[in-house]
């Protein structure tokens, strides 16, 4: 019953931020050049929040009667085999993710970008390098 708590807070949070987000696009008319993409953030974050919670709620309702099948639904996701192909599809897509941030990068320097956006992505591209470097190092550590 917690699960279901937890996710009715989080649905609920959601629709305040909706709400948030559409008064404040109805009620600042001259915005501020910061304040532009707050209120759609908020929607967006809002819309993401209450969709996936409600989802948590509906599935979980539905599932109630049926002890079996949510046992049988567990079981599936923490199995063995699933999580090791899941973890083989996440290797294989950081591997790609690699090349192609580097590439974007490049072709965003050979475009003259503006020089803090190029940083940004920079700064982000070495963090996801150094946190694989740091989980490799622990990983291997332990086994």
């Amino acid at each position: 019953m917690t699960k279901n708590m937890k996710a009715i807070g989080f649905s609920i949070l959601g629709v305040l931020l909706i709400i948030i987000g559409f008064v404040l696009i109805k009620a600042i008319h001259e915005p501020q050049r910061s304040m532009q993409v707050l209120p759609y953030v908020c929607v967006g974050i809002g819309c993401g929040l209450f969709g996936h919670h409600l989802g948590k709620i509906i599935s979980s309702m539905a599932l109630k009667n049926y002890p079996d099948e949510v046992r049988k639904i567990e079981i599936e996701q923490n199995d063995e085999r699933n999580l090791t192909i899941t973890n083989k599809a996440k290797a294989k897509a950081y591997d790609k993710m690699i090349y192609v941030y580097g590439a974007i990068i490049l072709a965003f320097g050979l475009m003259q970008i503006d020089l803090m956006a190029i940083i940004i992505l920079v700064i982000s591209y070495l963090f996801v390098v150094f946190s694989g470097i740091y989980y490799r190092s622990k990983y291997e550590n332990e086994m």
